[in-house]
């Protein structure tokens, strides 16, 4: 796999960077990288906590922001919710680059018992692996 590419979302807390690691996990020579739109301070503790229980580490990533004029022509984005596919849809105009969206789960609210949000961040989690495997083989 030669191509790069960027799994794009809302905050770059939870779903960009678990489909990162997850890819670069399984395919350690692909160069890919995760931004956000509007980027949260930090990664999810409970994003931490679900790729962990799979030996994956994310807890050193900061998220990133990322604006149309850092995205190249020869970048696959994989937007990871519906908002983030319109932005790049738009400027998929001016650049050209492949794109394409995977529809996860929604992230838990914070409240609410423990085991639900747990099992929510686990489930996409799993609709990550899958998607990964679906589209860059097994």
């Amino acid at each position: 796999m030669t191509q790069r590419i960027l799994f794009l979302c809302d905050r770059n807390s939870v779903r960009s960077p678990m489909a990162a690691a997850l890819l670069s996990a399984r395919v350690p020579a692909a160069s890919v990288a995760s931004a956000g739109l509007m980027p949260d301070d930090a990664v999810n503790p409970f994003a931490i906590g679900a790729m962990l229980e799979n030996g994956v580490d994310i807890s050193g990533h900061t998220p990133v922001q990322i604006s149309p004029e850092n995205i190249s022509p020869d970048i696959l984005v994989i937007t990871l919710t519906r908002g983030t596919f319109d932005h790049a849809r738009q400027w998929r105009k001016n650049t050209g680059f492949e794109l394409e969206f995977w529809d996860l789960p929604d992230v838990p609210e914070p409240e609410g018992p423990r085991d639900l949000i747990v099992d929510g961040f686990r489930a996409i989690r799993e609709a990550l692996k899958a998607h990964i495997r679906n589209r860059f083989g097994s």
